[in-house]
């Protein structure tokens, strides 16, 4: 009887061996599909932030060209209005001093030397 016991134990103790060999490569498994579904999130996360701040680069620089093309078109108002309403003698640049100044007092504020679109 002793040896049919001792062949029972064997037989539990390669049963219990196998589940728990099944259960730790199970969990090998969801924890290496787990590390690639986190790896494939940060990827797709950090082109989403790249492409934010392209996006907003490009903008700025946009509306940095449409506030000089403005300026241009100010200054050439100005000028045709010196030009074609032949304003009063000793008034010849008023409009385009008037223009001028007005254009200074529009000058952007300054930015820091940090830059301003680090998203980290």
């Amino acid at each position: 009887m002793e040896s049919g016991s001792a062949v029972i134990l064997l037989i539990v103790g390669v049963i219990l061996g196998v589940i728990a060999g099944l259960a730790y490569c199970s969990y090998r498994n969801r924890k290496n599909n787990s590390d690639a579904k986190l790896a494939a999130l940060q990827k797709e996360y950090d082109d989403y932030r790249a492409s934010v701040r392209s996006h907003f680069i490009d903008t700025v620089s946009a509306i940095t060209k449409i506030d000089e093309q403005q300026k241009e078109l100010y200054r050439s108002v100005a000028h045709g209005v010196n030009e074609l309403c032949r304003p009063e003698e000793g008034k010849e640049d008023y409009f385009l001093e008037q223009t001028i100044q007005t254009l200074g007092e529009l000058e952007p504020p300054k930015q820091d030397k940090k830059d301003s679109l680090n998203f980290s």
